[in-house]
């Protein structure tokens, strides 16, 4: 009995010491998914020759890595947690969103007021909380554009998405 309560005291210890660590190694392997994930696309789209279903493998490993990092971005910037909050459950909706809502409502910030989330996106200072959110919207939006077979909005949307996976990333990274 006692060394189960010394072993789970031990393990617990570790938990408290290790997030920042594993935190850390967590986001630098997200982001690396993500823009791994994103160039196996952009390749793809590139070729002409997409498979919709390995998009679909791609698009939901990049809203997993996606989801890390907003995660993390609402840990170092506590304004934005009620956004990273209100999208984490929603997610099912905005994943069967079509392409114009899922712009107008969520990348245009058009329900995202900030009563709603606890910050202005469309304001200057709020401008720095849409790079987790574009992180995590542009492959949804890649994957609608590629569902119309529309290869130019897909390749736009995905290499959007990958300059706000960079922008994210070198936020969590200060």
């Amino acid at each position: 009995m006692i060394t189960r309560v010394f072993t789970s005291l031990m393990i617990t210890s570790l938990f408290i010491f290790m997030p920042a660590v594993a935190h850390s190694a967590d986001i630098k392997a997200a982001q690396q998914t993500y823009e791994k994930q994103g160039r196996e696309l952009l390749a793809a789209i590139n070729s002409g020759k997409v498979d919709i279903q390995v998009a679909k493998k791609n698009v939901d490993g990049m809203v997993q890595s996606a989801d890390v990092l907003f995660e993390a971005y609402a840990a170092k910037h506590p304004e934005s947690k009620k956004l990273y909050e209100y999208m984490k459950a929603n997610l099912q909706k905005v994943k069967a969103a079509s392409f114009d809502v899922l712009e107008k409502d969520y990348h245009d910030a058009g329900i995202l007021t900030p009563g709603v989330v606890g910050v202005d996106l469309k304001s200057e200072d709020g401008e720095k909380y849409t790079d987790p959110l574009h992180t995590l919207l542009h492959p949804l939006m890649t994957l609608k554009a590629l569902e119309k077979n529309d290869l130019k909005s897909a390749k736009e949307e995905l290499n959007e998405g990958l300059e706000q996976v960079k922008n994210t990333g070198k936020t969590l990274s200060k």
